[in-house]
């Protein structure tokens, strides 16, 4: 009887799938450590990032990108960065 997990359906859950689910499963873990780390620090246990303004303060930073071209001039991942400093800032003023 021929193996079941001989030949592509090796090649698709090994070098496909796996990496996908371990990516998820540690990028996931990072999200629990850091929504903790933030509510400790803030001491209060309900904090979240759209309570806090975090999450507003990175859709600013994309939205001005947006409006001023920057994403035209030094490509389309500079949106997220500057999505990742609004969210900076305001973190910091908060």
């Amino acid at each position: 009887i021929d193996d079941p997990m001989n030949g592509p359906e090796q090649t698709i859950i090994w070098l496909l799938r796996m990496p996908r689910l371990l990516m998820a499963a540690i990028i996931g873990a990072g999200l629990a450590v850091s929504g903790v780390i933030m509510q400790a620090i803030v001491k209060n246990p309900l904090a979240d990032p759209y309570i806090l303004g975090i999450s507003s303060g990175a859709s600013l930073g994309a939205t001005v990108a947006i409006l001023f071209g920057v994403g035209v001039m030094f490509g389309e991942n500079f949106v997220g960065v500057m999505a990742f400093v609004g969210a900076m800032a305001i973190s910091f003023g908060v």
